[in-house]
């Protein structure tokens, strides 16, 4: 089995509802793959390097799993 890593950043003007959801959905996209998850990191909101779509601070949400 291979390990995989996937960073993901959520802009920080989505609510903190939505935030969630789309981290449901990433985890279920995983399972659904047959994936299992082995590590899941997330982050509060935190200032970019550079703006990316014209936003300037995000959520990182980090998962390591496994297929």
């Amino acid at each position: 089995m291979k390990t995989y890593e996937l960073t993901y950043i959520i802009p920080s003007s989505v609510t903190t509802e939505d935030t969630a959801t789309v981290m449901r959905e990433v985890d279920s996209f995983i399972q659904s793959k047959e994936g299992v998850i082995l590590k899941s990191e997330n982050t509060a909101a935190q200032t970019l390097a550079y703006p990316i779509k014209k936003n300037s601070s995000g959520y990182f949400c980090r998962r390591t799993y496994v297929v």
